[in-house]
């Protein structure tokens, strides 16, 4: 948050609190402790408590606790573990996106080899770099579902 931000804050909470009083001072405290943070997730915070209805004006502790800067954000992003939805595999949030593209092509293929009676195994696909896969994939994929594809050769 920058000063302006911090300044909006305040008047916020005196226009919720009219005993409420700041200075230039009050501003720059509450900048040092503030400033780490974005705006949106401050003002977020200080929606829920007018919410509440409290008799006193919040303080800085309590606008800033569970709230994330940016880079734990970030940071929190890699770290957090998701199940694909299609082969249960864990992985990074990061990682989801092109894990779910690729892992929904390997299923179209899959359906096309098995109603062509092809014994393609998941596995084979997934192991193949991406430049193979993609080939693999506009061949079988270019063939449609209902033609006989009996090329495992290919793969």
């Amino acid at each position: 948050m920058n000063r302006t931000e911090v300044a909006k804050v305040l008047g916020r909470i005196k226009s919720h609190y009219n005993y409420f009083t700041f200075e230039d001072y009050t501003i720059d405290e509450w900048l040092r402790y503030l400033k780490p943070y974005e705006n949106y997730d401050v003002n977020l915070k200080l929606d829920s408590y007018f919410d509440d209805k409290k008799e006193r004006p919040p303080t800085i502790k309590y606008l800033v606790t569970y709230l994330q800067t940016p880079e734990q954000k970030r940071a929190n992003k890699n770290d957090f573990k998701i199940a694909c939805n299609l082969c249960q595999k864990f992985m990074t949030l990061n990682e989801y996106d092109n894990h779910y593209d690729k892992c929904s092509s390997i299923n179209y293929l899959l359906n096309i080899f098995k109603k062509n009676k092809m014994n393609v195994k998941y596995e084979e696909l997934e192991k193949l770099d991406d430049g193979k896969f993609n080939s693999v994939y506009k061949k079988y994929e270019s063939k449609g579902s209902d033609k006989n594809v009996n090329d495992k050769n290919g793969i």
